[in-house]
């Protein structure tokens, strides 16, 4: 067994996750021309401006399932949710957010499946038992302000041993 493995894989999960969010090629913002940043944060654009947030959702990700005898005998399922929260200012119509959510949707979904070869990526951290899987994809249109706004949430379920 690897050294530090008596411990929650969260953390490794949560920044292998970031690191290929980061790394991945997201479509610019259709106003501005920058693509958003990746952060664990949860905040609100500003104005033009996009974010996406890693969060580890508390609800689904159940801690210490019993599942094996071998040192310390557990496995952590651990859900992270991706969100995405967009403004776009003289955006038309809703229809112009829902594409921009479907797009980066695919970016993002894309980091723990390669479509072209129609198979899973493993991200390769210590204790990784599963690789990581698309649990729902959540999208949301809604007027603002300054125009049309979007979130979309999507959720990954992964599976290490601690």
């Amino acid at each position: 067994m690897a050294a530090g493995r008596y411990t929650s894989r969260v953390f490794v999960v949560g920044s292998a996750l970031k690191a290929a969010l980061t790394a991945a090629t997201f479509p610019p913002h259709p106003v501005t021309g920058k693509t958003p940043a990746v952060e664990f944060s949860d905040e609100d654009p500003s104005l033009g401006a996009e974010t996406i947030s890693v969060a580890l959702n508390e609800d689904l990700s159940a801690f210490s399932t019993w599942a094996r005898l071998s040192p310390p005998g557990r496995d952590e399922t651990i859900t992270f949710d991706v969100v995405f929260r967009t403004v776009v200012p003289n955006a038309k119509t809703s229809s112009d957010i829902w594409d921009r959510l479907e797009a980066v949707s695919a970016v993002i979904e894309g980091v723990v499946y390669d479509t072209a070869l129609e198979a899973v990526i493993p991200f390769a951290y210590s204790g990784e038992v599963q690789a990581g899987a698309v649990s729902s994809v959540v999208p949301n249109v809604f007027p603002g302000p300054d125009g049309w706004m979007g979130q979309l949430a999507v959720s990954f379920t992964f599976l290490a041993e601690i």
